[in-house]
């Protein structure tokens, strides 16, 4: 019988004896590394009777190898192996829960590499990404068995430490100097040698926080509150502290706006001269800080690049516009959808093809969106910056040189980057429908443009006088606030809807948002 022929497998024969019964279900076997699914279908006869049994066998090894490497990917960080912050998170709920019951205290290490921005740009990704990956083997190699090691993302670590005993407060200034010395010794990178040195904050449990969000809140205060002490020390979170936003630096306090959705996105139109109408939004970040109100980008973008936050918030910048880009089209509106780019993304490698993948994220063809990029920058002769332009371009994304006339551009270099427009800057448009010498510089710009084969936009229009002027002489698109200030998501989609019936750009007026 099919009995005899499993008599060495008996978990096949009660699979079988319950599919005779009648069920139907699935059944899994494993030999060693392998893993195969049975699934078992009965046939039931005229009566109700079962008079056969179908069985189908896969092999899901390879599809659970992958589930197994996706599970993994959720939970560590892919550059170095460590845990993640999801990882770091789940492993702290069985931690916290021993704690509670043991009464045994426990603590949180917020490690911060000291300059380590700096060693990243000058040598590059690449090595900025070596060094990440030694800076966490050193750090292994000082933590306890059963304590957890993450990294937190950018060039900072969280190591928690369990079960400290009874004098948790030393125990854990000691393995905060023990961190400290292992970035001692010097980092050797493409034949370099340089010191790297780590600033450590440490909070409590529970004495600084019961949970894991206040416990790493307090735990990033004293970090800060160790670098103002200086580079390679560390702190300990002192309890009563003032209110954090007030005493953290600026470079934590935009980390915590990324991570709060403290940036909008407003949007400012661009018309098309010859018609009157808005073809165009230029996306202009805003930071809503609880403390300062709306912030204009010069009060914090400066800063972001001398942190590094300008990655991230260059990254956050390009998805909020390419998804509002996804939303007008799927109402039908079509507006050439613009947003700035910092010189910092443009000298990351991998800037390119984060870019194609946001735009493959939300569904925008590149060849509706503008990357624009300031003069200065473009007029960089930097090899790694052309390179990144021409790629740019293959991918089929507009280019536009940003506050042309702001700087001194070489003629020569602008001939042989591919870009497609360049906007004229707003300072070469105070009194340009009177002043003959401001006529003229704005005159020899229209005609550079058009004999390099660039559409015009001239920025800081703000008068129907200047509008009229632009358009006589050619200039295709204008932006202003004499045309329409920068305005919020809602608004800049009825902006559109109004567009679309063909309304006068008077009828726009009442849309626009303080600058």
């Amino acid at each position: 019988s099919i009995f005899d022929f499993y008599a060495d497998a008996p978990d096949a024969q009660v699979d079988l004896q319950r599919a005779l019964r009648g069920e139907n279900f699935t059944s899994v076997t494993e030999l060693g590394e392998a893993r195969f699914e049975t699934h078992y279908r009965p046939i039931l006869a005229a009566d109700g009777s079962v008079s056969d049994v179908v069985g189908v066998t896969l092999d899901v090894t390879e599809r659970r190898r992958s589930e197994q490497r996706i599970a993994h990917m959720a939970y560590h960080d892919q550059l170095t192996g460590l845990a993640n912050r999801a990882g770091l998170e789940a492993g702290l709920a069985d931690a916290l829960g021993r704690a509670d019951a043991s009464g045994r205290a426990a603590a949180l290490l917020y490690v911060d590499l000291d300059d380590f921005k700096t060693v990243n740009d000058s040598l590059g990704h690449e090595a900025g990404d070596q060094i990440l990956r030694e800076a966490a083997d050193r750090l292994s190699s000082v933590t306890r068995q059963g304590d957890l090691l993450s990294r937190q993302g950018g060039d900072e670590f969280l190591l928690f430490l369990d079960d400290l005993g009874a004098d948790a407060h030393e125990a854990s200034e000691a393995a905060a100097r023990r961190a400290i010395e292992a970035f001692e010794v010097p980092f050797h990178v493409n034949g370099l040698e340089f010191q790297l040195g780590a600033t450590i904050g440490v909070g409590l449990y529970p004495r600084d926080g019961r949970s894991f969000g206040e416990l790493l809140r307090n735990a990033d205060i004293a970090m800060y509150q160790a670098k103002r002490s200086g580079r390679g020390v560390h702190a300990m979170y002192t309890p009563g502290a003032t209110d954090p936003r007030g005493r953290l630096t600026i470079g934590a306090r935009l980390r915590r706006a990324l991570a709060n959705g403290e940036f909008v996105l407003y949007y400012q139109p661009i018309f098309t001269l010859a018609s009157g109408m808005a073809t165009g939004m230029e996306a202009l970040i805003r930071w809503k800080d609880p403390e300062r109100g709306l912030l204009l980008p010069a009060d914090f973008i400066p800063a972001a690049e001398q942190t590094g936050r300008i990655v991230e918030i260059g990254a956050w910048v390009a998805d909020a516009a390419c998804r509002q880009s996804r939303e007008w089209r799927d109402l039908g509106y079509e507006p050439m959808v613009g947003f700035n780019v910092s010189p910092v993304q443009l000298r990351r490698k991998s800037f390119v093809l984060e870019l194609a993948e946001t735009f493959a994220r939300h569904g925008v063809e590149p060849s509706n969106m503008v990357v624009e990029i300031t003069e200065a920058v473009a007029m960089e002769d930097v090899p790694q910056t052309s390179e990144v332009l021409t790629q740019l371009a293959d991918l089929g994304a507009n280019l536009v040189v940003d506050d042309f006339g702001a700087g001194h551009s070489s003629l020569t270099r602008l001939r042989h980057l591919p870009f497609a427009a360049l906007k004229i800057d707003q300072a070469l448009m105070q009194g340009v429908d009177q002043d003959p010498a401001a006529q003229a510089v704005v005159e020899a710009t229209l005609a550079l443009a058009e004999a390099l084969e660039l559409r015009t936009v001239a920025e800081g229009v703000e008068t129907d006088a200047q509008r009229r002027w632009l358009a006589a002489r050619g200039c295709q698109f204008a932006q202003g606030f004499g045309l329409a200030r920068p305005m919020a998501g809602p608004q800049a989609t009825e902006l559109l809807r109004r567009a679309s019936l063909s309304e006068p750009p008077s009828a726009y007026a009442s849309l626009s948002a303080p600058p």
